[in-house]
């Protein structure tokens, strides 16, 4: 039977006093991505910015990309014009 690397065992983290592997995060932003409107390909528009961006690609199996919900609600529709909402008395005198 075939000895493990250190830290393989059925894919955990390593046991006390085994070597580990460094960790490191690194951040990129994405280079070319434009004004999020209503019904715009949310997804073409990343598939774009990642092939425009220098060192995102290829992606490795354990990268993560992060989206806000913000640009997904853009694009979906899913706004409110707050200058069309009125606020109620009790959150003016919070304010």
């Amino acid at each position: 039977m075939a000895e493990q690397p250190a830290g393989a065992r059925h894919g955990g983290p390593p046991e006390v006093g085994e070597p580990r592997e460094p960790s490191c995060i690194e951040v990129i932003a994405l280079e070319g991505i434009p004004e999020v409107n209503v019904g715009d390909d949310l997804p073409q528009l990343i598939i774009g910015a990642l092939e425009a961006t220098s060192g995102a690609l290829p992606a490795r199996e354990d990268d993560v990309l992060v989206v806000t919900q913000k640009v997904v609600s853009k694009a979906e529709g899913a706004i409110a014009d707050l200058n069309a909402i009125e606020p109620r008395p009790e959150a003016v005198a919070f304010a």
